[in-house]
């Protein structure tokens, strides 16, 4: 079996934002591995984070664009 640190970043990413599927789109997974690639492991997982709360309090599909509120 073939381990892959960033594939396995990638499910603890699915993971850790599961009740947010719709976030998951092919643009979401190459840009997350672009970041895996240039930031720190523990930079992401607080961003993660982060992301959890924006999202319970601002439902989004894209992480990427700006919330203009």
């Amino acid at each position: 079996m073939n381990f892959s640190l960033e594939n396995n970043e990638l499910l603890k990413t699915k993971s850790s934002l599961k009740d947010y599927p719709q976030l998951f789109t092919k643009d979401f997974k190459n840009r997350i591995k672009k970041s895996m690639k240039v930031l720190h492991f523990k930079y992401l997982w607080r961003a993660y984070r982060e992301a959890k709360i924006v999202l319970e309090k601002y439902p989004q599909d894209n992480l990427f664009l700006k919330n203009k509120k």
